[in-house]
């Protein structure tokens, strides 16, 4: 999938670089602008792994940069959460189903599992993973970022609109943090 797009981009004469590494070490070789986490991606196993995550990040960054996280603290902490969807384009049909549940509460972790079936001309895959994770909230997000020093927090807002804080939305559908180098 992620070469489909690195290619469909390439040859809308748009350069995109990809980096597949270990989000808690990875270097690289140039300074940008710009990071982007897609998709609450971020999945830690706990908070030494985030902290980490973060230097890793604003080692590539330059001074200013911005860091565009989609879904890395958890704001719907009253209930866990299973979702499914249906995406349908060019002759395929997409089924998700997200869901989550609890493995240790005092330690924060679920067990998160993600399944797509992809069906085109009349073929199905099944893809699945899960994966146990850290459950980040909003003030230990907070807390974090302050102790690793690198970055600013600059806001928490609702799907990918600035004009949407989360301070003062009464729901949300999908937040977004954005950090700052310092």
């Amino acid at each position: 999938m992620l070469e489909y797009s690195v290619e469909k981009a390439n040859k809308a004469g748009t350069k995109i670089k990809t980096i597949h590494a270990d989000m808690r070490n990875f270097k690289c070789q140039e300074k940008f602008d710009f990071a982007f986490c897609m998709l609450g991606s971020i999945a830690v196993e706990s908070n030494e792994d985030f902290l980490s995550h973060l230097t890793a990040v604003s080692n590539c960054l330059k001074k200013g940069g911005l860091y565009l996280i989609d879904a890395v603290a958890n704001f719907n902490w009253v209930r866990l959460s299973k979702e499914n969807w249906t995406v349908l384009k060019e002759g395929l049909t997409i089924n998700v189903t997200w869901e989550e549940s609890p493995v240790n509460l005092v330690e924060q972790r679920v067990l998160e599992r993600c399944t797509v079936e992809v069906i085109e001309d009349e073929e199905t895959k099944v893809l699945k993973e899960e994966t146990t994770l850290k459950v980040t909230f909003p003030q230990e997000f907070l807390e974090l970022v302050n102790r690793n020093r690198q970055f600013k927090f600059i806001g928490w807002y609702n799907n990918f609109d600035l004009t949407q804080s989360l301070e003062k939305a009464t729901g949300f559908s999908r937040p977004i943090t954005l950090l700052r180098r310092n």
